[in-house]
């Protein structure tokens, strides 16, 4: 048995060595992949201040290329998002829309996302659009002023009269100090039969 043992730690050798040569790669790999990663979170933040510094200049053509870049390196990233509605608004594209569903998705639980896609939508004449913006709302945002302000709009832009009434109504209830509510209010009013609800709707505009 003695003249194997030379054989046999030949193959210990060998094996200890190939151990160390898998380990060897995957670190080598691990520190490829963290310096890839640090690499692309860095050049995220180039495109990303580049765009913005592209949107101040109200050079859009090349801040879409920019942050369309950020959104390729990072597709759920918030502020090249943001960044992109801001610019498609500025141009008045439709693809401001595109954005604004991406925000929503990204960031579900902010109530002012959802009232400025159903703004956006209504718009761009898509009333059936802002109303599921609206009915996404949660129930806390719901009992909002600025909420009712938005509902009263897309009611008007079903023609739903009584509907937006009673949204401006709460918007006012909840926030008495709203001009922009009492004119709405008033607006409807000025339609009623009721002569006296006429009246005190002129005063109001009239103000």
């Amino acid at each position: 048995s003695k003249p194997n043992k030379p054989k046999n730690d030949s193959k210990r050798i060998l094996r200890k060595q190939i151990v160390i040569a898998v380990v060897a790669v995957v670190i080598v790999g691990l520190l490829a992949a963290g310096g890839w990663w640090q690499y692309r979170r860095i050049q995220h933040g180039r495109v990303i201040a580049l765009g913005r510094t592209l949107l101040e200049r109200k050079d859009y053509h090349q801040a879409a290329i920019s942050i369309g870049r950020a959104l390729q390196i990072n597709p759920r990233d918030v502020e090249a998002t943001r960044m992109m509605i801001e610019l498609t608004k500025a141009i008045n594209s439709r693809q401001e829309l595109h954005y604004r569903h991406m925000l929503v998705q990204l960031e579900p639980n902010v109530v002012a996302n959802h009232l400025e896609l159903a703004e956006c939508a209504l718009r761009y004449q898509l009333p059936e659009t802002a109303e599921q913006a609206l009915a996404n709302v949660s129930e806390e945002g719901k009992k909002t002023a600025v909420f009712h302000e938005v509902a009263g709009h897309v009611a008007l832009a079903s023609k739903d009269l009584a509907e937006a009434e009673s949204h401006f109504a709460q918007a006012i209830e909840l926030d008495p100090k709203s001009e922009q509510s009492q004119l709405n209010l008033a607006f409807i009013r000025l339609q009623s039969k009721d002569e006296e609800t006429r009246t005190e709707a002129r005063a109001t505009i009239e103000k």
